[in-house]
Order: structure tokens, then C-alpha cells, then sequence
């Protein structure tokens, strides 16, 4: 390892005598560590590197993790679902405007955690689980649900993660302006998707539930709903507060 001295010819000896002894040799205009310092100096700075792509991978893990949180007016998510968060970054409580029955948290990766709220937006903690889950309850009571990415966080940053869900003042509104609402009428049973541009999710929200549950099939037909295949039987893990 060399560090290169930058001395003009007339102070050059005075330069190079206040250096500390033993720490280099001067060859040249350059100044060439030696001996265990060398080896100080050199382990110290592959440990800085480590640390530098470490936290790189954690800010690159903390940008690309998102997920969709859907807030079910009935219990083990089915009925309908306004507001919902849609690829919402971890650490940030997705408020309902509404206690719900239950929180469906989708494309979730098992090192991914998720506590839901209640009393408001995410106030007081009701339960923590790891995973794609349905959190079920009695009746209304999730107003809030917040994720973080575990996956690097166990081993690097368990205290910054600590404090983040300690805080939760991050808040990202759910999407109640935008013209869509889901439907589900029984828990091994797809999503129906019902979109119109002149209508906002809530008002879809109020149309729908007005309609009788033997009905609302039909009518998201009638209305040109479309439904998923994909969702069916994605509902496989449960977690119930009573």
C-alpha cells in the first residue's frame, strides 16, 4: 500500500522527519507502509467495503420490497375491500379510514413481518405474523398495518428496525380515490375487480354493499366486473384475534 507525499524540494527533510517512525519508508516521493501497520491499514479498509455493500444490499432490499395490503369489511377476507394499500413500502402504516374485520398482506416473503393496529390508524398493536396471511378478527377492529423486511435487518440493523416500528409515524393513506373495488364471497373463492372511471372506490364501495350478498355476484357481472383465477386458494394461512 503506498501513500504519496506531496513535499516541495526545500522542506521535503522536515516533512518526512515529523512523519511517525516506523510508520513508512519514503522511496521516490512515495511513502510505502510497512510491516503490521500495512496489514492494520489494509484489514481496515476491506472491513469498511464490507460494511459499505452491506448496507447497499439492505437499501437495495428496502426500495424493491413492496407489498399490497387489502382491509376486508368481513371476517377471513371476504367482502369487499376499500381502501386498500397498494405496493406499499415497509415502514409505512397503511391507515384505514374505518376499522375492518380483517387484513389480507399479499407478495410477502417469509423474512417479511406484518403487525396490524387498532384504535386508529396504527395506534395500538393488535398482532405480528411472518408471511402472506389473512389477520382475522370478531368484527371491525384492524385500522392500521405496517411491514418491515427482516430478511438482512436480523443480523445488521436490528436496532434501526426497532425503532422504526417503535415510531410508526409514517403513514401512507389508503387508496379510497381510486375507481376500483374487490369482492370475495368465500375464502377459497378469486378476487372480482370492479373498475369505473366515474366513480371513486368509495362510492363503488357504498353501491356494492347496498347490493344483498346472494346478489353481488351477479351484479359485479352485470356491472363488468372481471375475476381473478389466480387468487383462488391463495388465502392459506390465518391468524385470528378474538
Amino acid at each position: 500500500m503506498y501513500i504519496r507525499l506531496l513535499v516541495s524540494p526545500l522542506d521535503s527533510s522536515s516533512r518526512v522527519s515529523s512523519l511517525p517512525a516506523n510508520l513508512c519508508t519514503l522511496q521516490k516521493g512515495v511513502c510505502r507502509l510497512e510491516g503490521e501497520r500495512r496489514r492494520s491499514m489494509e484489514k481496515l479498509m476491506g472491513t469498511r467495503l464490507l460494511i459499505a455493500i452491506l448496507i447497499m444490499q439492505v437499501t437495495v432490499l428496502e426500495l424493491a420490497g413492496a407489498v399490497d395490503m387489502l382491509f376486508w369489511s368481513r371476517g377471513r377476507c371476504t367482502g369487499i375491500v376499500n381502501p386498500l394499500c397498494d405496493s406499499i413500502r415497509a415502514g409505512k402504516c397503511c391507515n384505514s379510514h374505518k376499522a375492518r374485520q380483517s387484513v389480507q398482506v399479499k407478495a410477502m416473503r417469509g423474512c417479511y413481518s406484518t403487525t396490524t393496529f387498532k384504535s386508529g390508524g396504527c395506534n395500538e398493536t393488535v398482532t405480528t405474523m411472518s408471511g402472506n396471511v389473512c389477520f382475522n378478527s370478531a368484527g371491525p377492529t384492524y385500522t392500521g398495518a405496517v411491514w418491515f423486511n427482516n430478511c438482512l435487518h436480523r443480523a445488521l440493523l436490528t436496532d434501526k428496525r426497532k425503532k422504526s416500528r417503535a415510531d410508526c409515524s409514517n403513514h401512507s393513506k389508503p387508496a379510497t380515490h381510486i375507481n376500483v373495488v374487490h369482492y370475495r364471497d368465500d375464502p377459497t373463492k378469486g378476487i372480482w375487480t370492479l373498475r369505473r372511471a366515474n366513480a371513486t372506490g368509495a362510492e363503488l364501495y357504498e353501491q356494492l354493499e347496498s347490493v344483498p350478498d346472494a346478489e353481488k355476484v351477479a351484479w359485479l357481472k352485470s356491472q363488468g366486473a372481471t375475476y381473478d383465477f389466480e387468487t383462488e386458494g391463495e388465502l392459506s394461512t390465518f391468524v385470528d384475534t378474538y
